[in-house]
């Protein structure tokens, strides 16, 4: 095997390599440092910190700062399931499909057990006119299971 496939093979959860995960995370960071350096008014300073926490986990494994659940707002939650669910859900990426419902809830119960996302606020979600709106709208049909 070529080292190539070897480090393809090797990975653990999902589908990108190391270096691959470190390419998409750079944004993150990217968005911390450009937004870090505008002066926002007083009252639009969480915007920052909404923004740049988005990859962010409770247990505080997330990116790019390693924040944990008490540094984490409840904007910063909101904003972390909803990247979080787009990105499952998106069917409009070209290098993947969109999941289906019941995959993306196994996936973010998962994550909810790894501490990684709110799970009052996931609750809160499925249940609210937003989600379902959302799902109505923008998944295709066959998402919907």
């Amino acid at each position: 095997l070529s080292k190539n496939e070897i480090e393809n093979l090797s990975i653990r959860k999902g589908t990108l390599t190391n270096q691959e995960k470190e390419i998409m995370n750079s944004h993150a960071n990217l968005s911390f440092q450009m937004l870090s350096s505008l002066p926002f008014p007083k009252k639009y300073s969480n915007v920052l910190n909404i923004a740049a926490n988005h990859h962010e986990k409770l247990n505080g494994k997330g990116y790019p700062r390693g924040l944990g659940e008490k540094d984490l707002s409840l904007e910063d939650r909101i904003m972390i399931l909803a990247d979080i669910f787009e990105a499952l859900t998106a069917s409009d990426r070209p290098y993947k499909e969109g999941k289906k419902l019941s995959e993306v809830y196994k996936i973010l119960s998962f994550m909810v057990k790894d501490n990684e996302i709110d799970g009052n606020l996931l609750e809160f979600f499925f249940q609210s006119d937003a989600f379902k709106k959302y799902i109505h709208e923008e998944l295709k049909p066959s998402q919907i299971d």
